[in-house]
Parts: C-alpha cells; structure tokens; sequence
C-alpha cells in the first residue's frame, strides 16, 4: 500500500509540472509579438513625410523670391546710367560757315554754359534747351545761313576763324577748362590731324588718335554718320 501511494503522488507531481510549462511560453510569444510590429509601422509612417514636404516647399519660395527682386534692382540701375542729354557735334559746314550740335541723349538738355571753339578761337553758347533728338544750328559767320530743316537757332554769329576745307577742327566743351578731359564732350578734326585740342580729345576718349575726315578742294561739309561717332570712320564729307 505505502509504495502504491508514493507511486500516484509522484504522477500528480509530474503532471502538475507538466501543466504549469504548457502555459507559460506561448503568453511570452505573442506578447513580443503584438509590441514589436505596430511601434515599428506608426513611427516610421507618421515623423518621415510631413518633414520632407514642408522644407521643399519653403526653398522654393525663398529663391524666386530674391531672385526678382535683384533683377529689378539691376533693371533700375541701368536705366539710372542711361538718363540725360548727351550734345555731339554732328555737321560742320564750310561754305556757309555753321556748326550743328544734336542731343544724341534719352532726356532734354541746355547749351548754356557749353562752349565751342577752334584754337585759338573759343565762343560760349546761349542757353537753349534741347529735346531728345533735337539740334541746334549756329551761324559761324558769312552772308548765307541754312539750318537743317527742323533745327533750332541761335540769334547771332559766332566768330571761331575762318573754316576751310583744308583742315581744321571743332571742339564742344561743358565748361571753359579747355585742357580738361573730363570737360571736352565731343570733337572733329578734318583735312589732317594733330590741330591744337585733337590731343585733348583723344586722351578723353571722344576722338581717334591719329583719325581725320578726308576732304578736298570741294567739299562743302563734313556730317556724323552715326550718333556716337568718335573716330573719323563715323564721318563723311559733302
């Protein structure tokens, strides 16, 4: 009897045991299971798009935005430098001595204060003010004087020597600082070269070193091709 009742004791201790592992390592499983995945998902689905958008959005908007605004800035500049009246000579006549002085320039101006002259010879010119486009025609001397069609006048004659078509030259000043570069504004010289302010004007920039208008017995005048002829190859004669 004694060995009958420690046999069924042992089998109920075993079977317990038995029991308590069955029920335990499946829980432990599952449970690392359900945590692990859903955490992984959200985190990753949720921070990471939003974040990307939002940034490419605001560098975008940023650079065209001063992109414009340098541009116009530039825009403005230029037009700033371009401004104003800008007086070339652009016809000298011999045979009825006369000078034409044109605003070559984007806004109206005055001669006042400007002065031509053929060294040794320096004459002021009356204010007049000039449009954009216009010219203005001065009598050098002699009994016949014929402006251009449509050119402005001044009352008077002005003594600069007698203009031939030999040589000689013209010179337009903003002042009377006559060995000024920064005062000589336009200048041509015609039948030769190195006439008394040629040297003047090449250093200014405004004529050719060297350059002349080729003229003859004949000619009657020497005209600008072109605005902003300072070389000699942007004048003819007639």
């Amino acid at each position: 009897m004694k060995r009958i009742a420690l046999l069924f004791a042992f089998v109920l201790v075993v079977a317990a045991c038995g029991d308590d592992d069955a029920d335990t390592t499946p829980t432990t499983q599952a449970s690392t299971a359900t945590t692990s995945a859903p955490a992984t998902t959200a985190s990753t689905a949720t921070t990471s798009a939003p974040a990307t958008t939002t940034a490419a959005a605001d560098t975008t908007v940023t650079t065209e935005s001063m992109t414009d605004e340098d541009m116009s800035d530039d825009d403005t500049s230029d037009n700033m430098t371009a401004a104003g009246a800008i007086f070339e000579i652009t016809t000298v006549s011999f045979g009825a001595p006369m000078v034409v002085i044109t605003n070559v320039g984007e806004e109206a101006g005055n001669l006042g204060g400007h002065w031509i002259c053929q060294r040794p010879s320096y004459q002021e010119l009356s204010a007049i003010d000039v449009g954009p486009g216009e010219s203005v025609a001065i009598s050098l001397g002699g009994d016949v004087f014929l402006p251009p069609p449509g050119a402005l006048t001044i009352d008077g004659q002005l003594n600069l020597g007698g203009l031939n078509s030999s040589g000689g030259e013209i010179g337009l000043y903003s002042s009377d600082a006559f060995g000024s570069v920064d005062a000589i504004v336009s200048y041509v010289e015609w039948g030769n070269t190195g006439h008394g302010r040629s040297g003047t004007a090449v250093e200014a920039g405004v004529w050719d070193d060297g350059g002349f208008v080729a003229t003859t017995d004949d000619t009657s005048g020497i005209q600008q091709d072109t605005n902003f002829s300072m070389a000699a190859s942007g004048w003819s004669s007639f």
